[in-house]
């Protein structure tokens, strides 16, 4: 009979996998020229099988674990005590906080009503190409990432869903707007699971990936209007500052 495994250790598998994607990501993006971009041909090297396989093993008695050292480079850029007047959204130990994923998750909500084709509840590939093209950083972290979201063939769309597996985002098959009678093909990320990409991509690319988030909540009203949510998690920051997320 195997033995169970307890939510804290599945946790800190999650969080383990997790940060090593977000490095891989970032090794792609040091490795590739400007005109490059992340494509289904990459997806083998974020595996979740070899990503576990790196960071967890577990005795013949389920008991034993080995999980990596957090990269020293996933830090709060400040202490909880120096942030707690804005919301914390990173702990000490560089992991999102619960008001992280409600910032995110506000915004997704945003963006999936108001990004074209207007309407809807989840953020399909063009709303994703659309906001990366809108909130642009220079450099990009990952060249072509908008180029990613905008190819619609069959192959493309199998990678893109293979990414969002691979990386644990939630996220549905809908129909292509444009041909209501197709059958749903295109992978849209939920709010939860946008949530979880995007925080995957602070990780990784945290000084690029604040000033993107950053241009986004300035020209998008999420920080300064009542955002709903489930159980209490405190209260959104009235503005972002650097010092609120990790530092590299």
């Amino acid at each position: 009979m195997s033995p169970s495994v307890s939510s804290t250790v599945l946790s800190e598998i999650r969080m383990a996998v997790r940060k090593e994607v977000a490095m891989a990501l970032r090794e792609h993006s040091s490795s590739t020229g400007s005109d490059s971009a992340l494509g289904s041909h990459d997806l083998g090297a974020l595996s979740p099988t070899k990503s576990a396989k790196l960071s967890v093993r577990f005795s013949d008695r389920g008991q034993t674990r080995t999980i990596p050292r957090r990269p020293a480079g996933v830090r709060r850029a400040g202490s909880i005590s120096e942030s707690s007047s804005h919301g914390v959204l990173f702990d000490d130990e560089g992991q999102p906080t619960a008001l992280c994923n409600q910032l995110y998750e506000a915004l997704a909500r945003h963006l999936s009503a108001e990004l074209p084709p207007k309407g809807g509840l989840v953020m399909t590939p063009a709303k994703m190409a659309i906001f990366y093209e809108r909130y642009f950083v220079d450099p990009e972290p990952v060249p072509g990432i908008a180029a990613l979201f905008r190819a619609d063939h069959d192959a493309a769309l199998e990678g893109l869903e293979k990414l969002y597996e691979v990386l644990g985002c939630d996220y549905h098959l809908v129909r292509d707007p444009a041909s209501k009678s197709s059958k749903p093909r295109l992978p849209a990320l939920t709010p939860a699971g946008y949530s979880e990409f995007m925080t995957i991509g602070l990780l990784a690319f945290p000084d690029e990936e604040f000033r993107r988030l950053q241009r986004a909540t300035i020209d998008i009203p999420i920080l300064t209007s009542p955002v709903a949510s489930p159980g209490d998690v405190g209260q959104l920051p009235s503005e972002l500052i650097r010092s609120l997320f990790p530092a590299r």
